[in-house]
């Protein structure tokens, strides 16, 4: 779909949670195939396309279920059966809390179970709006407003309002757009004051400008919502991405709400991290984060759903890294950098902070030099790899090898802008180089004004290469100035405070020291006992604390498994049986032992079916050599395959029947929702795990990029 040029609906969450990349096309609706995406000759419609509209070709093909604690937002709908106002007011709590796969399923499952209902076709509407899906949008509104007659007035308000915005002549200036859409929810509200979701709808208008003053007029009507409904999921959600950065005081009163509100929803607790992590409560950041990386891990090996299926894991992993960085445990922030380099992939959806900076800020805050080479043992066309690579090089004072590095960099941004002054100053350019450390920190420092308290891109603060260097001349005012100035934007920063005991030091201040040496202790209450930053501030303080030498107490993990697993695993496929040619039974089990690549298309009579399995055909040695079997199913009956080879007796791949869909509908390749067959390619390991997948009205046919998967998947087998 094309990005509308108006995004005032989406801008004030967009901006406040960095979510650009949803917008710029990398994923449809909430599937990760666009439908517009691959070959335009293949793209023809077959049996797997959907006989209600076209937007229902992408998104979830499978039945949703009910599930608790997701929050308590409720539009009542003109409904039959109460599933449905249950089903509606779930996709109503996904959609506050960003969970957009599972809000479109809910949205959907209400259309299951009373298919004409028309707001049902009103939160597909509204989502594909909110994530600028315009022509989606534009055809699930249609289908609303056919049963516009059969609603209340204040449900045909909230159909039209949205069918406005989608049809809105988008060549009015963007502001004069932006008025209109406020003054329709003003109006909607004074018509139904005791509204409390449209009340909510009214506010993220009014934020929409991102003034100071349009966020205290937005913020004093999610107070009153919350006044009248004080667990309300959006309106808590909704603050929190207002305030986020630099304003997040304003925001700490609504975290453990929100907590509360959706215990089941890893974004919410995700959130809450934010909030904690922007005021430098990096322990309390770090445990919410972990306890939502371990519910959503629950929810893929509940719902089998795939790590990039769900855009919030892989964000929320590289926040949850950093906070336990800051929190001194490196160990753990490794292995979550690790974890997110392990987990399958999807091509082009990969945000914009991606494993190797995750792992790298790992082993750069914890100065793991020796182990930066052995992970990355050559130069590096990716600037964080080589950044990293230059540091470790310098720490065993390699300067010439640290100079290759630069020069070999091609896109030097602003982490090599760090290496070039480091390297001036060990050529003897002492004052050209801090120059260029400070207006690189200064710059930095300045940029994060107007972004989000999301993770700084550089795997250790900007302010940290000059402050040390301004401390290994003795520079101490220059050097305590500077950290006055980080911790402004770092907030309790355990690195910087330690730093800061240093420089007291430094000056002859000794009780001033102390002071910010327990400073930097409450965040690395847990810290790793051999934390290098730790282990210097210790000796450097010794001779001021009497011997009462501060030691970490370990942090217990265990405390947080019943919310999910402590790390990524595939899924467990469901046992199948089809039909070979001959009439011999196959079933999943007979696999076990070996890779298997399994196929299902819609029989011999698909053109663009066939087109894929002769693309594998043609490679078929590769991926034994791979270590892949590989077996096409469908629902052609033995007969029809045992024909089908007759005609072609040189067919490289074996086929199999499963007429009755029992292996489709086990493997999700089939849309529960209308009842058809999907095409879908699936990955599975020697032990019948699940470790790639993809279904839809399309065959996949990217098999460089999945022969690319299968190779990470043997690497990592035995680790997983």
């Amino acid at each position: 779909m094309s990005r509308p040029s108006f995004l005032f609906f989406v801008r004030p969450i967009v901006r406040a949670c960095g979510l650009s990349f949803i917008l710029a096309g990398t994923l449809s609706f909430a599937d990760p195939i666009p439908a517009e995406k691959g070959d335009p000759g293949l793209l023809r419609k077959d049996r797997s396309h959907s006989h209600i509209a076209d937007a229902f070709n992408t998104g979830p093909r499978q039945l949703a279920r009910l599930i608790p604690n997701v929050g308590n937002g409720h539009i009542p709908i003109t409904a039959k059966n109460p599933k449905a106002q249950a089903f509606f007011d779930q996709g109503l709590n996904m959609f506050y809390t960003y969970w957009w796969y599972e809000a479109e399923r809910a949205f959907r499952q209400t259309l299951a179970v009373e298919p004409d209902c028309p707001m049902g076709y009103w939160g597909l509407a509204m989502m594909a709006c909110f994530l600028g899906q315009t022509q989606q949008g534009r055809e699930f509104i249609d289908l609303a407003r056919k049963g516009i007659d059969r609603v209340t007035p204040q449900e045909r308000e909230y159909i039209e309002i949205i069918g406005w915005l989608l049809y809105v002549d988008r060549s009015r200036p963007e502001n004069v757009i932006t008025h209109e859409w406020i003054a329709r929810w003003k109006t909607f509200c004074e018509r139904y004051p005791e509204d409390l979701e449209a009340k909510l709808f009214y506010g993220n208008a009014i934020t929409g400008a991102l003034t100071e003053k349009s966020k205290d007029q937005a913020d004093a009507i999610y107070r009153e919502i919350i006044a009248k409904s004080p667990k309300h999921t959006g309106a808590h959600h909704f603050r929190i991405h207002m305030w986020d950065g630099l304003s997040a005081q304003k925001a700490l009163d609504s975290c453990l709400p929100l907590i509360e509100a959706a215990p089941n929803v890893g974004h919410a607790q995700h959130m809450a991290g934010h909030i904690y992590a922007s005021l430098g409560m990096w322990n309390e950041a770090a445990r919410t984060m972990d306890i939502a990386a371990r519910i959503e891990r629950r929810y893929m090996l509940e719902q089998k759903r795939m790590p990039y299926h769900t855009w919030n894991y892989e964000h929320n992993q590289d926040y949850l890294a950093l906070n336990l960085a800051y929190a001194g445990r490196i160990r753990q922030a490794i292995r979550q950098g690790e974890e997110l380099a392990s987990v399958p992939q999807y091509e082009n959806i990969r945000n914009s902070w991606g494993p190797p900076t995750v792992r790298l800020r790992g082993l750069v805050r914890g100065e793991r030099w020796d182990e930066i080479l052995a992970v990355h043992p050559k130069t590096s066309s990716i600037e964080v790899v080589s950044y990293a690579r230059a540091l470790a090089l310098l720490s065993r004072n390699d300067i010439p090898g640290a100079k290759h590095e630069y020069d070999a960099q091609k896109y030097r941004g602003k982490m090599m802008r760090e290496i070039r002054g480091l390297l001036e100053i060990e050529e003897g350019k002492t004052e050209e180089g801090l120059a260029t450390l400070r207006k690189w920190m200064e710059e930095d420092l300045d940029e994060r004004k107007y972004v989000l308290a999301d993770p700084e891109g550089t795997p250790r603060p900007s302010y940290h290469a000059y402050v040390t260097s301004l401390i290994r001349f003795k520079r101490w005012n220059e050097a305590e100035e500077a950290l006055r100035l980080a911790l402004d934007f770092h907030k309790n920063d355990p690195y910087a405070l330690a730093l800061l005991a240093e420089v007291n030091l430094g000056q002859g201040d000794a009780a001033k020291a102390i002071e910010n040496y327990q400073a930097a202790l409450k965040p690395w209450a847990h810290a790793d006992v051999d934390l290098p930053a730790l282990l210097r501030l210790q000796k450097c303080m010794a001779p001021h604390l009497k011997g009462q030498i501060f030691m970490p107490t370990p942090f217990d993990p265990t405390e947080l498994d019943r919310f999910g697993p402590a790390e990524w695993k595939p899924y467990s496929a469901e046992n199948f049986e089809v039909t070979l040619p001959s009439g011999a039974k196959k079933s999943l089990k007979d696999y076990r032992g070996q890779n298997l690549l399994l196929v299902f298309y819609l029989g011999d009579q698909c053109k663009h079916c066939l087109e894929q399995l002769e693309a594998l055909g043609k490679d078929v040695q590769t991926y034994r050599e791979l270590g892949v079997q590989i077996l096409a199913v469908s629902s052609d009956s033995p007969q029809q395959n045992k024909a089908f080879l007759k005609d072609n007796p040189d067919y490289p791949l074996p086929i199999a029947s499963d007429p009755s869909l029992k292996a489709a509908k086990a493997m999700a390749a089939y849309d529960e929702f209308e009842n058809l067959e999907l095409h879908a390619t699936i990955l599975i390991d020697k032990k019948g795990r699940v470790w790639w997948y993809d279904a839809g009205s399309n065959p996949y046919m990217n098999f460089e990029f999945l022969k690319r998967e299968i190779k990470r998947m043997n690497q990592m087998q035995q680790k997983i």
